[in-house]
């Protein structure tokens, strides 16, 4: 099969690899956010959100960015 795109060998290997880390961080995003919520039991999280409390929201959109950079360097070491 010809190469009409010009791409390198890797590229599949790379992309397949990318996704499934994608995948991986996702599921860990979502334990580390569980585990968090377990930690904090007089906190309720989601009822406070439903009630339209902002302040609760930015809280746990922090604590989500907060994993999720955590996991972004995880995997920078590792797929680097």
């Amino acid at each position: 099969m010809e190469n009409i795109f010009h791409l390198p060998a890797s590229f599949i290997g790379d992309n397949i690899a990318v996704f499934a880390f994608g995948i991986v961080a996702i599921v860990v995003l979502a334990i580390g956010y569980k585990v968090f919520d377990k930690m904090t039991p007089k906190a309720q999280f989601e009822e406070e959100i439903t009630k339209g409390n902002t302040a609760m929201a930015i809280l746990v959109a922090g604590i989500l960015i907060a994993i999720a950079i955590i996991v972004a360097s995880i995997g920078h070491a590792v797929l680097s």
